[in-house]
């Protein structure tokens, strides 16, 4: 039997979708990715796959998000990178908007729609990532 936990973040912590061989056998609500080791050490679990874990990074991108960008190739766009948890610790949204705006003036990062659509003020209206 083959076990995986698919996680999510939701009000108040993660849900965790299990399945055994391919079919549903538990959800639950959990308040810390912390508190699924001793569940996944305990279970047997194969994968436990997290969607888009925000900030577990200390630098740089995810090994897992550059490889599949890198697969899809024109495609890539539809990874969305995770940025490092500097950016989430910022005290400010300016200050996190700054860090992504550096990104996409030195051509890192990208934009959904491609090209941006643009407001009634000629403002770029997208998800940068």
């Amino acid at each position: 039997m083959v076990t995986v936990l698919g996680v999510d973040a939701c009000p108040g912590g993660w849900l965790t979708v299990e399945l055994r061989d391919g079919c549903f056998a538990e959800a639950r609500a959990v308040t810390t990715l912390r508190s699924l080791l001793p569940v996944a050490a305990s279970g047997g679990v194969a994968v436990v796959a997290v969607d888009m874990p925000l900030g577990l990074l200390e630098t740089g991108w995810r090994r897992a998000d550059t490889e599949a960008a890198a697969l899809l190739g024109p495609l890539r766009g539809s990874v969305f990178r995770v940025p490092p948890r500097a950016v989430w610790l910022e005290a400010t949204y300016a200050a996190a908007a700054a860090w992504t705006a550096h990104r996409i003036a030195h051509g890192h990062a990208h934009s959904l729609p491609s090209p941006p659509e643009h407001d009634a003020d000629g403002r770029p209206v997208a998800i940068w990532y």
